[in-house]
């Protein structure tokens, strides 16, 4: 496998605000985008099968321990698209998590319901070692019509349990807290409106997280606020910024966040 690499220091100062002993490693894969039936389902499909069958041959011994997916699962959410993403997902030989994006899920309630039947909660969190991913569903921050107190409470506590427990934090959703710079206006479709913006990354920065990886943009993104890094890693339907088709590897170690592209073929 080829792998063009990035990385950012910025985690060190990060990890003395969470109050964590020492920096801890993880290592994972970042997948994004899926999105079956974005241009030609039976294509995108075999394309994220090929990305399956490269992490589970895992010829440069990365040995991730967990796939996140942020977002968009397919274009167009039905019980048999969902099944097919499922049935092609149980194929890797680790465990893997999914995170709700707009196409998935929308801000319509049936969309909701299908999804809490294909792949149960819309947010949640789980622990890898001394880490605790907390998994969002942005579209209760991206559509002001679906906003609700009780997700907005349900994060700040995840956000507190995990500082309490003494853990590292990695926040997964779908879209962009923002596309290039913090104080950027909103826009229609891709990032969160300004105020709300601050409130999380305030939120962010309070409780020490560390990392944040989504999806949506369809272009890489890699930004650093405040010693948070934010990562969007390309993806297996289309990237709009041209790069090929791929996902990343990324990887936690002795205070640095640093990923890598692996590419993955028609």
């Amino acid at each position: 496998m080829k792998f063009i690499t990035a990385t950012s220091a910025g985690l060190a100062a990060a990890l003395a605000l969470t109050g964590c002993n020492s920096p801890s490693q993880l290592t994972f894969v970042h997948m994004t985008d899926s999105q079956f039936g974005f241009y030609d389902y039976d294509l995108e499909y075999q394309r994220y099968k090929n990305a399956i069958a490269l992490i589970n041959s895992d010829n440069d011994k990365d040995e991730p321990v967990f796939m996140i997916m942020t977002g968009d699962m397919v274009n167009i959410p039905t019980a048999e698209h969902n099944a097919d993403f499922i049935v092609a997902s149980n194929e890797l030989k680790i465990p893997y998590y999914v995170v709700p994006g707009n196409h998935d899920i929308n801000a319509k309630a049936e969309a909701i319901e299908l999804y809490h039947d294909s792949f149960g909660k819309d947010y949640y969190t789980f622990d890898q070692d001394d880490f605790r991913i907390i998994v969002i569903n942005t579209s209760l921050w991206k559509y002001p019509q679906a906003r609700t107190a009780e997700f907005d409470q349900w994060f700040e506590q995840a956000l507190a349990n995990a500082k309490e427990d003494g853990k590292n934090i990695i926040v997964a959703g779908h879209s962009p807290i923002f596309l290039k710079d913090v104080n950027e206006p909103e826009d229609p479709y891709y990032n969160i409106e300004p105020n709300k913006r601050m409130e999380i990354l305030n939120l962010f920065k309070k409780y020490g997280v560390i990392l944040y990886v989504g999806g949506h943009s369809h272009t890489r993104i890699d930004n650093e606020w405040e010693g948070i890094r934010f990562l969007h890693a390309e993806n297996t339907s289309t990237n709009f910024d041209n790069r090929p088709y791929g996902f990343r590897m990324v990887y936690i170690k002795d205070g640095v966040v640093s990923d890598k592209f692996v590419p993955v073929n028609q």
